[in-house]
């Protein structure tokens, strides 16, 4: 659950119809010169509904502690497996990362519907330093496509929130004829799944070094 920009964990139970959920991440305190690491212990109390089988309501009803996380009024969760098949006409997706306060890598990829990808690896994504030119396999296209399928692209956050000591992010997905851009740092839950294959899918692809600066559709 994602309370604030980034994934909180929880320790929950159910009590008299409550479910209450005990927030166990660490949150940094201190002064510059010293800095130690403290468990948020802040107990949040939610009435529950089950709207069906696939679906959940939650309302938060009190919280004690130091509600560090200033969370919504009411969650709607839906089963992972009950969503909706979007099947979108995918045309192309490009994709682009800057580094971080550690060593988040700083490159470009652009992959289209045949296949085709491009690559440049700037910072943090050796061997693949430079411009690239390959191509996905069937099974990586495909896999490419099932998660697009499900991300819910329509409903894909066009301004994502900034941090400073975190990688920014440029998404554009080119589908249905559309085109969708996306912009920042925390990319919610629901989304990362295609967040962590544009990171990690240059590792995987076969790829040819050119000697020119590849331009991207961006």
């Amino acid at each position: 659950m994602e309370f604030r920009t980034f994934q909180d964990k929880f320790q929950y139970q159910i009590k008299n119809n409550q479910l209450i959920l005990k927030n166990t991440y660490e949150v940094s305190s201190g002064t510059r010169d010293s800095i130690y690491f403290v468990a948020d212990s802040t107990l949040y109390y939610f009435d529950y509904k089950l709207i069906n089988k696939d679906s959940l309501q939650l309302s938060l009803n009190k919280v004690i502690g130091r509600n560090l996380s200033s969370p919504e009024k009411h969650y709607n969760y839906s089963r992972k497996s009950s969503l909706k098949r979007n099947n979108i006409n995918f045309q192309s997706v490009f994709f682009r990362g800057t580094t971080c306060f550690g060593s988040c890598p700083k490159m470009k990829i652009e992959i289209d519907s045949l296949g085709n990808a491009k690559f440049k690896g700037e910072k943090y994504t050796e061997p693949f330093t430079g411009n690239y030119k390959g191509n996905l396999t069937s099974e990586q296209l495909e896999s490419l496509i099932e998660i697009l399928n499900r991300s819910e692209l329509d409903r894909f956050p066009e301004k994502l929130p900034f941090a400073i000591d975190a990688p920014s992010f440029k998404f554009i997905f080119r589908y249905n004829n559309k085109e969708r851009k996306s912009g920042g740092s925390m990319v919610r839950y629901f989304n990362r799944e295609i967040l962590k294959y544009l990171l990690s899918i240059y590792k995987e692809i076969d790829w040819k070094e050119v000697d020119y600066e590849i331009e991207f559709n961006e």
